[in-house]
Order: structure tokens, then sequence, then C-alpha cells
């Protein structure tokens, strides 16, 4: 079983007021409005030309949403919201980020550990412990496993078994298609290409890039999908390659897997390709419910 300090990777956004659930609802891809305490839901905040700001993954409780998004983007994604915070919404952002660690929990005895703390892998809700720590299972680390958010003595206290794995979460992240902030979700690209139709819901009203998402969806016409490309050493920036002809560009690479976006009309499984002097072959379209 591996534990991963995710604290670097992940920070935590408080949203309160009356008109939250809606407010983020109109602002981002998924399905917020219905949100109910206990469950999960994953979005993804776009620009009017539906590229992607930041994905999130937004947990319901009775009196607030907790909100978790990358650290590196997320000072940008509360300003880019508090842009549209209008005299009559009911809405404030607070940055939790000081008062809430994350930690991940992966590997083969993973369902057991949960089991143990009482919750089950059901992506879609959380559970808390005995300490408070708040426990979000899914399968996002290739297999079962858990993300763990709480006050850093609580979750430390949960998990005093638990060392840290020596693998790095980036080397896990590539290797099960996890789209990355800076790397994979950037504004050159939008959720779709990303693979991130879990977190896109194609039956609610409008939002902020919806019609060139919905466009996109209804026609098929996706100018890229980010593929996991199995191949040694391949460097970050790196052009993809097949039959000396540029197909792709490499976005996240770690041990022998690496994670680029190819051209829709490339994208084919088991295709041979080379990057530089690495030469591999392209695995799977990327197809995840969220980050």
């Amino acid at each position: 079983m591996q534990l991963f300090d995710l604290s670097s990777e992940f920070g935590i956004v408080r949203v309160t007021g009356a008109n939250r659930a809606d407010f983020l609802h109109r602002m981002s891809t998924g399905d917020l409005a219905s949100i109910a305490p206990g469950e999960v839901r994953a979005t993804v905040f776009t620009t009017p030309i539906g590229r992607m700001v930041d994905a999130a993954s937004v947990y319901a409780f009775p009196d607030h949403l907790l909100m978790r998004v990358s650290t590196a983007g997320k000072d940008k994604l509360l300003r880019w919201l508090r842009k549209y915070v209008f005299y009559n919404d009911d809405v404030q952002f607070i940055d939790a980020t000081a008062e809430l660690a994350v930690a991940g929990v992966g590997g083969s005895d993973a369902g057991s550990w949960v089991a143990q703390q009482g919750a089950t892998l059901d992506g879609t809700q959380y559970s808390s412990s005995g300490t408070g720590v708040i426990i979000h299972c899914c399968n996002i680390f290739g297999g079962p496993g858990c993300f763990l958010m709480g006050a850093p003595p609580e979750l430390a206290a949960l998990a005093p078994e638990l060392e840290a794995s020596p693998t790095t979460y980036n080397s896990v992240r590539v290797a099960a298609g996890i789209p990355r902030f800076g790397h994979e979700i950037t504004e050159e690209f939008n959720p779709l290409e990303a693979g991130l139709w879990g977190a896109v819901s194609f039956s609610k009203g409008c939002y902020i890039g919806q019609e060139i998402i919905a466009r996109m969806e209804s026609r098929n016409q996706l100018a890229k999908k980010l593929m996991l490309v199995e191949i040694p050493n391949a460097p970050v920036g790196g052009s993809l390659l097949i039959d000396d002809a540029e197909v792709g560009r490499v976005t996240s690479a770690a041990q022998e897997f690496a994670l680029a976006y190819v051209r829709t009309a490339a994208a084919q499984s088991d295709a041979a390709v080379n990057c530089g002097a690495s030469h591999g072959r392209l695995v799977r379209v990327v197809h995840t419910a969220g980050v």
C-alpha cells in the first residue's frame, strides 16, 4: 500500500453562501445544482471558448462546499471566479488550503484499508472517519484507492502505520492517465480532449464555454485526444512521431509511461511512436471521471 502526500498537488477552497451550488453550476461543466451532502461531483471551469481554467472535485456539506483544486492554479481560479460574482450572488470563496491537508492511498491493499475505515469504493460519495478526516474512495490511482482530506494532525493520526511511498505520485498519476494542471489541464485544451468526459454534463443549462463544448460533442469534432503512451524517458514537450510525421506532443512523463495529446486521426492504440531517441507505442485514449 502506498501513501502520497498531495498537499503540494491539491489546494482546498471552501465555498459558502446560499447560492454556492447554483453559482458553481452555471460557472462550470458539471451538474452541481442538485448536489447533496455526502456527494462528490467532478467539474471543469472553462473559458468562453471552452478551454480549461482548472478542474475540481466538489464535496457537499450541509452548510458549505469544498473544492479540491490544483495548488498551482488555485489563486488564478479564485480571481477568475470572483470576477463573475454579481451583486445579488450570495457566494463566498475561502482558501482553506492551510487548514486541510490532502493525501492519497493506493496500491494492492488499499481496498481492505478503506473497508477498515468504514468507507466504500464509491467515487460519487465521501465518508468521514472518527477523527473527521474526509475519505473519498475511487479508482483514480489505477486501482482501489482514496483521497484523504483533513487537519494535518488528524490526517497523521488516521494512518500512522502507513509510510510515504518512494514511488512518486507523478509516476502513479501518469500510468493511471490522470491529467494535471499546467501539463494536461491548460487553456490550450478543452475537457473533452483531456478525457474528462465524466466531469461534463450534456443535459444541464448554459455555463461558460458550453456552446463550444456541446458542439464538439454533438459533431464528434475533437482535434486531438489525450493518450497514455508506453515510452521510456520521453522528454516533456517533445514531439511524438509516427513514421517521421509529428502527431502529438508529450505533456507528462514518468518512468516507462507518458501522457501526450495526439491528433485524433492518429490516436490508435498500439501504433508505434517515437520521441527523439525513445521508442514506444500508443496505449489508449484517456477517459476519467475527474482529477
